[in-house]
């Protein structure tokens, strides 16, 4: 049995300047990120999801894409770009609360 600490998320409080540093490698990457992905179907965990800022490029794969992330302070910004019906879970990544194989494909930065 692996026993894990919960602790306070490491970026809440730090969402808005972590939105604004990230951005200019967000859209640089875009294109290798679509490489890397390729194209599919079914479920996409997108793993330690930050703040949203690579999920347009993930929706263009097909997948239905499901953002995990510990910390709420993320997430609050992450619902301004997250369509009605798209998941969005607060969570720790090491107790991931999802049945095996849920998922076609994981990303994590």
């Amino acid at each position: 049995m692996t026993l894990v600490r919960e602790r306070a998320a490491r970026y809440d409080g730090l969402a808005g300047w972590y939105d604004q540093h990230n951005a200019a490698a967000t859209d640089a990457n875009r294109d290798p990120l679509l490489d890397l992905l390729g194209t599919g179907d079914g479920l996409r965990l997108d793993l330690s999801r930050g703040t949203g800022q690579n999920l347009q490029t993930q929706r263009t794969t097909g997948r239905t894409v499901i953002g995990l992330d510990y910390s709420a302070d993320q997430l609050r910004l992450d619902r301004q770009r997250t369509a009605p019906g798209e998941a969005l879970i607060q969570a720790n990544a090491a107790v991931l609360p999802f049945a095996v194989a849920a998922f076609s494909t994981v990303a994590a930065p």
